[in-house]
């Protein structure tokens, strides 16, 4: 069986797909992934084969001083009307690219940005479309939007009414590149909003997100299903180069007690100098030493302090157990890796579901959460002593053992293979087998 996963934006976006193409290729399928052109070799060195969206380069936008500016001050109309501007700058590419991708697909994955797109390709190919979700964009009653940050939302049929709106906003933002898209493929486009579409036609959808950290809400659909969070196995890493700790890391780790983490992925810090000293003054109160993983801020030629680490990337696996707390910008899948490695986390988001990921640590009591436009010295100093607590960390350390036993890439992989008509022993129906995936989340009104 020949899968096409079609995705869209940074690596955090992208890695699930290439965990799951991966375990899929290990299973005797073929698999490819479409990515923007900087993805393409992560992509390529995970042993699956690319497709790049020639000339869209994630990071470039992101490093861009417009793009700079909408993350860090987290103004997400702003940034959605700036991202819908570079989509039509790159439509003929990421349109090249997908199209290129399912020219032999006998199934089509979509990412969540990528599914309106997708849900064309699947009709004009005549092939099976699974869709899959990195944030709970599902209408549910059991809280608001993730991607609105409209606070705390008490009843349930206003939270319901926030998906809703959500989904008509992208939508909106989509239908441009989508009825151009039709034009140049000679299509017809959907007749209405397709995100309302597919719902209607219950095109199966998994939701990379682990259950412990999110039960599924009640209300959805049976076709939607949380199969859990799609993690890079060890082999994997390898292959990408990232399958052991640099020495110099590894003896800095060695040499003093385990370090708080700091990372904030593929969004850039603006103003790293004062980052760095705020980290470094905070740390020296408290007497803690910090790991920073710069991601794609360019922090490398700040450190001049023996209580400083800086580096660009880590294996998630071998360093996070190393660590004693987590501090990064609330994305799902760092999010997930620290809280499964047990460690008390504090979230300073920036933008989109961040601050809903940030929201669930203090709720499920593993950790705090602010917005990263209020960082300061006070208050990170304030955060590291609250989730440095004995409660906090014994928390952390429950939800983290659950976590690990989840089988969320398999799981995945199961998913994918029973919806795509492949007959396996295991696979009895089209609902995920791991028990846990089947808790609700109730909301109350």
């Amino acid at each position: 069986m020949r899968f096409a996963f079609l995705t869209m934006g940074t690596r955090g976006d992208t890695q699930p797909y290439v965990a799951l193409a991966s375990e899929l290729v290990l299973r005797g399928h073929q698999a490819v992934i479409a990515s923007s052109e900087d993805l393409a070799e992560l992509v390529r060195k995970a042993g699956v084969e690319s497709v790049p969206y020639s000339g869209l380069r994630m990071r470039e936008l992101f490093d861009s001083p417009h793009g700079k500016a909408f993350l860090a001050r987290g103004q997400f109309m702003r940034f959605l009307q700036w991202s819908s501007t570079e989509q039509a700058r790159h439509e003929r590419a990421v349109l090249d690219g997908v199209v290129q991708a399912t020219e032999r697909a006998e199934v089509i994955v979509s990412h969540p940005l990528l599914e309106v797109g997708a849900r064309t390709l699947a009709q004009w190919r005549k092939v099976p479309l699974i869709r899959t979700q990195l944030a709970p964009v599902i209408p549910t009653r059991a809280f608001p939007s993730p991607v609105l940050n409209l606070g705390r939302i008490r009843w349930g049929a206003l939270r319901h009414w926030t998906h809703r709106l959500a989904r008509t906003v992208f939508w909106r933002a989509a239908r441009p590149a989508h009825l151009s898209a039709c034009r140049k493929l000679g299509l017809e486009p959907a007749p209405r909003n397709p995100h309302v579409l597919l719902e209607e036609e219950q095109v199966p959808c998994a939701h990379l997100v682990s259950p412990t950290l999110l039960p599924r809400p009640s209300d959805w659909a049976p076709h939607h299903v949380t199969t859990g969070h799609c993690e890079l196995p060890g082999a994997v890493r390898a292959r990408i180069g990232e399958g052991s700790i640099e020495p110099a890391l590894d003896r800095w780790l060695q040499s003093g007690t385990p370090p708080i983490y700091f990372g904030f992925g593929s969004l850039p810090v603006l103003e790293p100098l004062t980052f760095i000293r705020a980290v470094r003054d905070v740390l020296e109160v408290l007497g803690l030493r910090g790991l920073i993983v710069s991601g794609w801020s360019d922090l490398q030629a700040l450190a001049d302090d023996e209580r400083l680490f800086i580096t660009s990337s880590v294996n998630h696996d071998a360093v996070l157990p190393r660590c004693q707390a987590a501090v990064h910008h609330g994305g799902l899948g760092t999010t997930t890796a620290t809280l499964a490695a047990g460690l008390p986390t504090l979230v300073c988001s920036v933008l989109l579901d961040q601050p809903f990921w940030g929201g669930r640590v203090e709720e499920l009591g593993a950790g705090a959460w602010m917005p990263f436009q209020r960082f300061s010295v006070a208050r990170l100093g304030e955060a590291l002593e609250q989730i440095l607590s004995e409660p906090v960390k014994a928390r952390a350390r429950e939800l983290g053992a659950r976590m690990r036993e989840e089988r969320g890439l398999q799981n995945t992989a199961d998913f994918m293979e029973q919806h795509a008509g492949v007959a396996r022993p295991e696979a009895t129906s089209g609902e995920c087998s791991l028990p846990v995936s089947r808790t609700t989340h109730a909301g109350k009104d």
